[in-house]
């Protein structure tokens, strides 16, 4: 049984990339940052760079796989020869078509489909499987908290798993999920998560605004970071919080102090305080520089011009005990930057705003030490 077929592209799609070296500068006379645009020209496919797409980063084979929602297939942009290629379409119905999923996970030749309480193994000869929760729970009323990437480095460790009652955190192991192994660990996070939760119930819907825990293992460290604050925890195999780094930000205003949204609030209350919180500093997820024994996140500033919701956006470099060594700002260099970032063994790449529907765009970051 040969599932790697699934995604394995059917034919090469020769459009020639362009590349620009942007700048390379020396920063604090230790680090050399090299930027690099790199462009996909989509040309005679049926995809649009301007929806939102779940994507997966082949680490190794400097590529990364995106399920293309127009011709119903996985996609692949290769980094190394710059081409697009386009892969097989699946039935839009029947028992070989795919179930509806926001975020993948390829796991050597096999294709794992997650979306909201569900996930699937798909298996392009018997179609697509439902893995459900066991956990020993009667009634499990669960959910995957993740966004367009699970697999975005060369390390796939946990990921949040919320629970709706009684309402609290977890974290679990991809690796368990498709094994069926499934076991949830509990947090020593959940009330600061529950307070930078939002929530609306009424007689007819509900609507919540959930906030990300970001969880990497680095050097046999478990690391805890929030898109919401500085802090990174370093964790214990218990769970437990071994100790906390602060850091503070002189080129980005201070963040805002947290306001709860009353209980009796209405939907308008609701939308404002998250469009308020939507606004604040967001930092990214931790993951390794690619061969260096470094840290690195982006980091979105304040919204400073309510009319074009522009921001400041800037690259934090962290040595292997969690210390700052350098903190940039990418604007310049690497203007219209999305906030979408992964890394690949040749590189961390940024992704690009661009005009065009027809062309994918990154910015390929390089860092060296200075000589």
């Amino acid at each position: 049984m040969n599932t790697f077929l699934l995604y394995l592209p059917l034919f090469l799609l020769s459009f020639c990339t362009s590349a620009e070296i942007k700048n390379e500068n020396s920063i604090d006379n230790k680090y050399n940052l090299h930027i690099e645009e790199i462009n996909f020209d989509l040309g005679k496919s049926v995809f649009s760079s301007k929806v939102v797409f779940p994507y997966s980063a082949a680490w190794q084979e400097d590529k990364l796989i995106f399920f293309n929602r127009f011709e119903n297939s996985f996609d692949t942009l290769n980094f190394n020869d710059r081409q697009y290629k386009l892969g097989k379409s699946f039935d839009l119905e029947g028992p070989y078509s795919l179930p509806k999923f926001s975020s993948f996970y390829l796991r050597d030749q096999e294709l794992y489909l997650f979306s909201g309480d569900k996930f699937y193994f798909f298996d392009q000869e018997e179609g697509s499987r439902k893995i459900g929760f066991e956990n020993g729970t009667e009634n499990p009323s669960f959910s995957f908290l993740h966004k367009a990437c699970i697999q975005c480095s060369d390390v796939v460790s946990k990921v949040t798993v919320h629970q709706r009652n009684p309402d609290q955190y977890f974290l679990e192991h991809i690796e368990h999920l498709i094994r069926g192994d499934i076991y949830f660990e509990e947090t020593p996070f959940n009330e600061i998560l529950l307070k930078r939760k939002l929530k609306y119930s009424s007689s007819a819907y509900s609507i919540s605004s959930d906030p990300s825990l970001f969880f990497v293992e680095f050097s046999n460290i478990g690391i805890v970071s929030f898109d919401f604050d500085s802090k990174i925890h370093l964790m214990k195999s218990a769970g437990e919080i071994d100790e906390t780094r602060t850091f503070e930000f002189k080129e980005m205003d201070s963040e805002k102090k947290k306001i709860m949204l009353p209980e009796n609030a209405g939907v308008k209350e609701f939308l404002e305080m998250k469009k308020e919180w939507d606004n604040e500093v967001s930092f990214g997820p931790i993951y390794a520089v690619p061969g260096q024994d470094l840290l690195f996140r982006v980091i979105k500033s304040q919204v400073y011009d309510l009319s074009t919701d522009e921001r400041k956006t800037f690259l934090q470099l962290l040595d292997s005990d969690l210390k700052e060594v350098l903190i940039t700002l990418l604007d310049e260099d690497a203007p219209d930057l999305s906030g979408e970032y992964f890394t690949l063994s040749n590189g961390i790449y940024l992704a690009k705003h661009t005009d065009s529907e027809d062309v994918i765009s990154y910015y390929r970051v390089s860092i060296s030490e200075a000589f």
